[in-house]
C-alpha cells in the first residue's frame, strides 16, 4: 500500500525545516503568479501561471502535494478573474480562465503521479533489501545447521555407534547382547539414517533443488575456493549414468571424507576418482596428507566415516580405508546402484 502522507517510507525522512522550506517553493510561485494575474489586463494571462506553483511540489516530500496545491489555487484563481481588468469580453476571459484552470490540474495530476511512481520505486528497492537480507540470513543458517548435522551430530552419533560396537565386540562369544543394547544399536542407525536425510535435503536446496550430480560438482567447488587445496577429479562423466539414489550415497561418502581431510590430514592435494563396475559406483579419496597410522584410520572410522562403513556393507557395498602411495590416506569405496 503507497502512503500519502510524508513518511519516511514513501519518498524518504526530511527535517521539518527542510519540509518548510520545500513547501515555500510553490507558495512564492503561487504569490508571484497572483500577482501578475491581476496586474495584467483581463484575458492576457487568465490563470496560466499557476501551473508553476504546481511544478514546484516536486520537491515537497509529500506524495499529493501537488493536488493539495492546485486546490488551494482555485481561491487565486477566482479572485484573480475579478479583480483584473481590461477590455476582454467576459465570455472568452472566462473560457480562458477555465483552460487555465484545467492546465493546472493536469499539471497536478502528473506531478502527484510522478511522485507515486517515485514512492512504489522506493517501497520495491527497500523490500528487495529486506528479501536479500533474509535471504542471506536463512542460507547463513541453513548452511550453519548443514554443517552441525554433518560435522558435530554425525561424528557424535557415530563415535557413540562404534563405542557400542567396541562393547559389544568385547562380550564372550557365548553371550547375547541384551534387550536394549539391541535397540541401542538399531536405534543409532535410524538416527544416522535420519541425519544423513535431512542433511540431503538441506544440501538440496541449499542448490537450488539441482540433481545429485550438479550439486556434487558444486560442493567439489567450494571445497576447493575454502580449503584452498588442488582438487584433481577424474571419471566426473561417468556421474551422468548413476542413479540419483547411489550418487546421493556416494556423495555422503565423499563428503565426510573431504571433511577428515580438512581437519586432520594436513594435505595440499587431493585426487578423487568416479567409476562404474558393472552394478556398483567406485570411488576413491586420496590425500597427500601427514601419513597413514592405525590410530589415524580409527579416528577417521568413528569420526566422520562412522556408520558409513556398516550402512554400505548392510547394502552390499563396501567401504575401506587404507595408506596411499606414498603418502596419506586412500579411502575407497563401492556404492551399489540398486540402493533405495
Amino acid at each position: 500500500m503507497i502512503q500519502s502522507a510524508s513518511t519516511p517510507e514513501a519518498r524518504g525522512a526530511s527535517s521539518p525545516g527542510r519540509d518548510l522550506f520545500r513547501w515555500a517553493l510553490p507558495i512564492v510561485a503561487a504569490l508571484v503568479a497572483f500577482a501578475v494575474d491581476i496586474g495584467t489586463p483581463r484575458g492576457v494571462v487568465d490563470g496560466y501561471l499557476y501551473v508553476m506553483a504546481v511544478f514546484a511540489c516536486v520537491w515537497v516530500k509529500d506524495v499529493r502535494a501537488a493536488l493539495y496545491a492546485a486546490t488551494a489555487l482555485m481561491v487565486p484563481m477566482v479572485a484573480g478573474y475579478f479583480l483584473s481588468t481590461g477590455d476582454v469580453p467576459l465570455g472568452v476571459a472566462l473560457a480562458n480562465r477555465v483552460a487555465g484552470t484545467l492546465v493546472t490540474w493536469a499539471a497536478a495530476l502528473l506531478v502527484w503521479q510522478s511522485a507515486l511512481l517515485e514512492a512504489r520505486y522506493h517501497q520495491a528497492v527497500e523490500r528487495e533489501e529486506m528479501w536479500r537480507g533474509s535471504l542471506r540470513h536463512l542460507n547463513h543458517e541453513r548452511a550453519t545447521l548443514l554443517g552441525w548435522l554433518r560435522g558435530d551430530l554425525a561424528r557424535e552419533i557415530g563415535s557413540l555407534g562404534w563405542r557400542l560396537a567396541q562393547h559389544l565386540g568385547k562380550r564372550p562369544p557365548e553371550a547375547e547382547p541384551g534387550t536394549g543394547l539391541a535397540e541401542l544399536r538399531e536405534r543409532i542407525a535410524e538416527l544416522q539414517t535420519e541425519v544423513a536425510r535431512r542433511a540431503a535435503e538441506l544440501s538440496d536446496a541449499d542448490d537450488g533443488g539441482a540433481g545429485p550430480a550438479i550439486a556434487l560438482r558444486r560442493h567439489l567447488e567450494r571445497f576447493r575456493q575454502r580449503s584452498g587445496l588442488s582438487v584433481f577429479v577424474r571419471g566426473e562423466a561417468n556421474l551422468a549414468t548413476i542413479p540419483p539414489p547411489a550418487l546421493a550415497l556416494g556423495q555422503r561418502v565423499v563428503l565426510a571424507a573431504l571433511d577428515n581431510i580438512t581437519r586432520h590430514a594436513c594435505a595440499e592435494r587431493v585426487h578423487i576418482e568416479f567409476r562404474r563396475e558393472e552394478s556398483f559406483l567406485a570411488l576413491t579419496i586420496a590425500d597427500d596428507g601427514t601419513g597413514f597410522t592405525e590410530s589415524a584410520r580409527e579416528r577417521l572410522q568413528r569420526g566422520t566415516l562412522a556408520g558409513l562403513d556398516q550402512h554400505l556393507l548392510e547394502l552390499g557395498g563396501l567401504l575401506t580405508v587404507d595408506r596411499a602411495v606414498p603418502h596419506g590416506f586412500k579411502v575407497y569405496a563401492r556404492v551399489p546402484l540398486a540402493v533405495g
